[in-house]
């Protein structure tokens, strides 16, 4: 088959993952998801939860002009923080955090599973980081990415790709038991990269609060570098070279890269988690205002 298996750890990051690799042009239905719980020994989640956000940390999501309007100054006043926005910013992202924490325990305690799949510039995917870290959350989570997706481009991320494809084996229920230790893979790099504390620095698709252009590959935050680090069980999607072998020169269509699981009804019946709408919409700034107070 050419769909392959390996296990693996990332330092910094808590639990063992499951990589199932599989060549451009597989098929991922509803029976190629069953054969892998299966093959796997797991179950099929009850639900499957994606989050969607603005390109801009919590903390800018007001601007200044937004924090002197009436509803945010009654609130600042009746909760004596003056006119400290940073303060107030700071209690814009621990709501954010105890919304996300919510959906987290929710998808705990049903079975089911986060999903984070193609976007490695994708904010939500950092709030889902920081909530985890910060709740010690269980939550089962599932990636299914690009390997060649053309934003992916840190040497360390592409080394960790050569790794597991170097030791991956059949992907069927005889080579799984077998696999044996779990490949280490330094995600030490990774692990300490997210705070909603402080700004994206870097972040892939930031170059200032409002702008949608790409960063220099040197600059680009850690969390673009790989899929999401507390998945469970990363799907990655790769291209083979004319010898056969995993190709990770040859880079995907970038921000218009086909989504690895076109229909995600294919693992679970879907639903959306949405923080925000655009940056100018008068209905996002209104909800916030509802947040704070």
């Amino acid at each position: 088959s050419s769909v392959r298996y390996a296990k693996f750890t990332l330092s910094g990051i808590p639990g063992t993952k499951h990589a199932v690799l599989f060549p451009e042009g597989t098929k991922l239905d509803a029976a190629f998801f069953q054969k892998a719980w299966k093959t796997l020994k797991m179950s099929a989640p009850g639900l499957l939860i994606s989050g969607y956000a603005v390109s801009v940390h919590p903390q800018a999501v007001l601007s200044d002009e937004d924090l002197r309007a009436p509803p945010i100054q009654a609130f600042a006043k009746a909760n004596g923080l003056g006119d400290d926005h940073e303060q107030l910013r700071q209690i814009v992202v621990h709501k954010i955090r105890a919304i996300m924490q919510a959906v987290l325990g929710a998808v705990e305690q049903t079975d089911s599973c986060t999903f984070h799949g193609d976007g490695f510039q994708s904010n939500v995917n950092d709030i889902f980081y920081d909530s985890i870290k910060k709740s010690g959350s269980h939550a089962k989570s599932i990636a299914a990415c690009d390997a060649n997706d053309a934003h992916l481009c840190d040497p360390r991320s592409l080394d960790m790709l050569r790794a597991l494809d170097k030791c991956a084996v059949r992907f069927d229920k005889e080579c799984v038991e077998k696999f044996g230790q779990p490949v280490a893979l330094d995600g030490s790099w990774i692990a300490d990269s997210v705070s909603l504390e402080r700004p994206f620095k870097g972040h892939i698709f930031l170059e200032d609060v409002t702008g949608v252009k790409l960063k220099p590959e040197a600059d680009r935050h850690p969390l673009s570098q790989w899929f999401y680090p507390h998945a469970d069980i990363c799907f990655i999607r790769h291209r083979i070279d004319s010898r056969g072998a995993l190709d990770l020169e040859t880079k995907s269509g970038g921000a218009q890269t086909v989504d690895t699981v076109p229909d995600l009804s294919a693992i679970a019946p879907p639903g959306s988690v949405i923080i925000g709408a655009p940056i100018d919409s008068f209905l996002m700034k209104v909800a916030f205002f509802k947040i704070l107070e």
